[in-house]
């Protein structure tokens, strides 16, 4: 069996820029090729518009047991909802700022209002951070413990601390976790 530890970016962030959600998964690449309980680890950073059905699909066919994932504006409001409908496992996750995504181009402007983000049933949250500084951000999330209020704009809220703290705490504690 395998996990793997997803860092999905958001809207206009590439693997390549620094950002906070590379940062993040810099941080989280001690996990990478890890054995925790008998299964194998991998780390990945992906955009928020990365293929999700043949990377589900990917996971599905590598015997991935479980992920956790990190993720942050359209990452949180597509990405996550994309790959949840396509893997068969459980997603454990802490959101940044979420940000609701239409697949119909014609609804996108409704990133700019407040929305509720609605997730599949194998989709946990553990804990999330929004801010109400500017537009687009802070979008609710249903399902999800209350959200943690972050003094940022959206474009910096993911290099917040409390966001990779937070993202850190909880993958030990799902790694510690004992084999479902």
């Amino acid at each position: 069996m395998r996990k793997a530890i997803i860092v999905i970016s958001g809207f206009t962030e590439d693997n390549y820029d620094e950002t906070g959600s590379r940062k993040l998964w810099s941080k989280l690449l001690p996990y990478h090729s890890m054995s925790v309980h008998d299964e194998f680890v991998f780390v990945t950073l992906k955009p928020w518009n990365y293929d999700w059905k043949d990377f589900g699909l990917w996971l599905n066919s590598l015997n991935v047991s479980e992920c956790f994932v990190c993720a942050y504006s359209w990452g949180a409001g597509s990405g996550l909802r994309e790959l949840a409908k396509n893997f068969s496992g459980g997603i454990t996750c802490v959101l940044c700022d979420p940000v609701y995504y239409s697949k119909f181009p014609w609804m996108r402007w409704l990133a700019f209002f407040d929305k509720t983000i609605k997730y599949p049933r194998n989709v946990t949250i553990k804990k999330w951070f929004y801010q109400k500084l500017d537009e687009p951000g802070g979008d609710k999330v249903q399902g999800a413990p209350k959200g943690i209020k972050l003094n940022a704009v959206h474009t910096e809220i993911d290099d917040h601390p409390a966001y990779h703290d937070a993202a850190i705490n909880e993958i030990n504690k799902w790694l510690q976790a004992p084999q479902q």
